[in-house]
């Protein structure tokens, strides 16, 4: 959780915020100590706090995890090949799901069902 710390660490003084401003942008309040936790690759974030990042300061969730270099946001529920939540459920469902060569485990397919249905939730 280093990256991640390091990258909302850069994002928030990007931004100008003190770590007690920053932490009043999520719906419930995040409390300076446990930001500067965040920051120091301490302690991990509640997905729901992530989303929320991810959104305030328009990156992709693979950027604050250091798996993107570049800060553009994607957003799954605006792309024009899954236009519904549904869909990318069902097909999550199919045998074949593969990510970087990879077959995905039943595991990895419920918990990214998991994040798309809180995503989509918070959307609508």
């Amino acid at each position: 959780m280093k990256v991640f710390g390091e990258r909302i660490k850069e994002l928030r003084k990007e931004h100008n915020l003190s770590q007690e401003e920053f932490g009043r942008i999520f719906t419930n309040k995040i409390a300076q100590s446990t930001i500067g936790t965040w920051e120091k690759g301490l302690r991990e974030p509640p997905f729901r706090a992530i989303i929320e990042m991810a959104k305030y300061f328009n990156v992709s969730i693979d950027y604050l995890f250091g798996i993107e270099e570049e800060k553009s946001s994607v957003s799954i529920y605006k792309t024009e090949n899954c236009k519904k939540s549904n869909d990318i459920i069902e097909f999550l469902e199919t045998d074949n799901v593969e990510y970087n060569n990879l077959k995905l485990r039943k595991n990895e397919k419920e918990m990214i069902k998991r994040i798309l249905q809180a995503i989509f939730y918070e959307n609508e």
